[in-house]
């Protein structure tokens, strides 16, 4: 698979087989992320990585919780209040590996960089097999300092999103729609 038919085939995964990735796949999926772009070449990346289910089923639940108790704070998040509040809907939908990226806030481009960082693990992973799925309703909870502290996250890191990623189910069977690109000048 070349890399335009990888932008074309990927899709967000969120049903995935009962088959764990190998830690040597996810590093190597990490060291692939890490070869985007890095603006002032800070490479201001971090992630958090786990495989265990029940510890992500708990993460679901506790960023579930925690979002649900502070919604007023995080209105883009206002939309999934049914499904917070819904004790049987899992956030990570049940996926094998969760990545939890951070990025080094004192580096301007500490947002941009871990998410160039995450497309091409999700590129990489397409071309593995692998389905992945960003999931941005994890991010109250993620960005606290109790979750940092939990898996050492250093306290000038904050969070940028989440990616869910496993062997996918089934392969996407349509091709994503999007609208045409907007170009403000008259140059094309």
């Amino acid at each position: 698979m070349n890399v335009i038919e990888a932008i074309e085939a990927r899709r967000s995964c969120r049903t995935f087989a009962e088959k764990q990735l190998s830690k040597e796949t996810v590093k190597e999926l990490l060291r692939l992320g890490t070869l985007a772009p890095s603006g002032s070449h800070m490479e201001p990346w971090g992630f958090v990585v786990i495989q265990d289910p029940e510890e992500i089923e708990k993460l679901g639940q506790e960023a579930k919780n925690y979002a649900l108790y502070h919604l007023a704070e995080y209105p883009h998040l206002q939309q999934y209040e049914k499904s917070y509040a819904n004790p049987k809907t899992d956030i990570f939908f049940g996926a094998p590996t969760l990545i939890l990226a951070y990025g080094d806030t004192n580096s301007h481009f500490w947002a941009i960089d871990p998410s160039l960082a995450l497309e091409n693990i999700t590129l990489a992973a397409l071309e593995m097999g692998i389905g992945s799925c960003f999931v941005s309703n994890s991010e109250p909870f993620c960005a606290t300092r109790e979750l940092k502290d939990r898996y050492h996250v250093p306290g000038e890191y904050a969070f940028v999103t989440s990616l869910i990623m496993g062997y996918m189910e089934r392969p996407a069977a349509h091709p994503a729609k999007r609208k045409e690109a907007k170009i403000f000048n008259e140059g094309i």
